[in-house]
């Protein structure tokens, strides 16, 4: 247990951020450098636990794009793994989302900032597999918000097919509010379209300011998903572009053969270069032809908000 003031290797603990099971993240100050960074403190005491941590380490390290947060050094001590990260002091989009609905202008920033942050992940063949409110962080006082993707705790790399999941053999990876149909049936293959419905979900709560099924027992949320039983975002805020409107229900697919298969595509449909429905009523003659977009270069891929040029309405004529 560690108190306010108390120095971690070079760095002096400020504030408690949060904590769970798993251990404690602080604010701190560097004490040679007076940066400021944040300490993610796990309790390493199973090897399980160490793995994981080390690899969310890793991972978090090489990812640089200004919608990730990154990991600056990881330190082992006490049978602890401490991760050092960039320091953002603004609130969780889950914590904004508890104060009311945002504004069409905001929500449509949140998800072009997240569609290409969670793009540059899959271009980088990075799975975060936990895409929830809770892990994205907001910028403070930035209007509009500015978002970063953080806890990449259960995140694969597909580079790594051999690696060992670093959960128990039957285990649910994620968070299931938030989470594919195929995941919560405890399908255990791993590709992008499964953080696609994550951020569809994200996005639907994000624009209605519902979440887009209720919470229940995995199976008949699996259910519930497989049939897309939940109500169109357009029918609970009728200003919501008739585009988003497609765009997420193609994000949502029960089907993954029908869904948007990874972030990049569903960059490209918000800014208006593949149509959501065509994309979901031809998926799987797309795949069999081999048709893929072009590849990203090595620069961080950064998308703007929706432009008005765009399939989508701008603000100022709704």
């Amino acid at each position: 247990m560690y108190s306010i003031g108390q120095l971690v290797s070079c760095f002096e603990l400020t504030a408690e951020l949060g904590r769970g099971g798993w251990g404690i993240v602080y604010a701190a100050r560097h004490v040679h450098l007076g940066t400021a960074h944040a300490l993610k403190i796990v309790h390493a005491h199973e090897r399980t636990v160490r793995l994981r941590a080390l690899r969310e380490a890793r991972i978090q390290a090489r990812l640089l794009h200004p919608q990730v947060l990154r990991a600056t050094d990881a330190f082992e001590r006490d049978q602890q793994v401490i991760i050092v990260f960039d320091l953002v002091e603004g609130p969780t989009l889950a914590h904004r989302l508890g104060q009311g609905p945002l504004t069409l202008v905001e929500a449509e920033a949140i998800a072009a900032a997240l569609a290409g942050g969670v793009a540059f992940l899959h271009h980088r063949r990075i799975v975060h597999r936990d895409i929830k409110p809770s892990n994205i962080l907001l910028e403070p006082d930035l209007a509009p918000p500015v978002c970063r993707l953080g806890d990449f705790g259960i995140a694969r790399d597909l580079d790594e097919p051999d690696a060992v999941e670093i959960t128990e053999p039957d285990a649910v990876v994620g968070t299931p509010r938030y989470m594919a149909p195929e995941r919560l049936r405890g399908r255990r293959g791993v590709d992008p379209s499964l953080d696609v419905y994550s951020l569809g979900c994200v996005l639907y709560e994000v624009f209605t300011g519902h979440r887009p099924f209720p919470d229940g027992d995995l199976a008949h949320q699996a259910s519930l998903r497989e049939d897309e039983s939940y109500v169109a975002p357009r029918a609970r805020r009728p200003e919501i572009d008739p585009w988003v409107d497609r765009t997420l229900q193609a994000c949502m697919r029960g089907d993954p053969r029908r869904r948007l298969p990874d972030a990049q595509v569903l960059v490209e449909v918000l800014a208006g270069r593949i149509d959501p429905g065509r994309w979901a009523r031809g998926s799987k003659a797309r795949m069999e032809r081999g048709i893929t977009l072009p590849p990203l270069g090595d620069a961080p891929l950064t998308t703007q908000p929706l432009s008005p040029g765009g399939p989508v309405t701008p603000s100022s004529q709704r």
